[in-house]
Parts: C-alpha cells; sequence; structure tokens
C-alpha cells in the first residue's frame, strides 16, 4: 500500500528542505551551461553553488575594478597614489 505523502511528516520535511535548498536556472544558452557544469566539476568537485558563488564574487569583483580604474571609455585612469 502507498502511503500519501502528505500525511507522512518525514516526507513532507523532505520535501520542503529540498525544496528550499534548490535553484532553477532556465533560459541558459547549452554553451554557456555546459561550461558552468564543466568548471563546477573541475573546480568545485560538482558543488554548482560554490561555483555560483565563485562567480559571483568574481563578476562582482571585476564591477569594482571598472568602477575604481576605467573611465567610461575603458581607459585607464590615473588614481593619486597608486
Amino acid at each position: 500500500m502507498d502511503k500519501d505523502i502528505k500525511s507522512d511528516p518525514k516526507a513532507v520535511k523532505a520535501f520542503k528542505d529540498r525544496w528550499e535548498n534548490s535553484i532553477t536556472m532556465s533560459r541558459v544558452p547549452p554553451k554557456t551551461l555546459e561550461a558552468f557544469k564543466k568548471l563546477a566539476k573541475d573546480e568545485f568537485v560538482d558543488d554548482y553553488g560554490m561555483c555560483l558563488r565563485d562567480c559571483l564574487n568574481s563578476f562582482f569583483e571585476l564591477k569594482q575594478f571598472k568602477i575604481l580604474f576605467f573611465n567610461g571609455d575603458f581607459k585607464l585612469v590615473k588614481k593619486d597614489g597608486l
């Protein structure tokens, strides 16, 4: 006899835990998805969460670098003391 999942508190908790800690990305170009999966496998032992975190950190570091050192024309801006 199959038990109704909704009546099993352990199954409900397991489903909620998995759902709350998951992410779904759609409309990702195939080559981008393939590159992301390869990066996750090679550098993060298939840990997609840590790979995503590293990608976001790199993005924000690059963004900050651009703000600090480049003007709108991507010409290097000389800062005082540097």
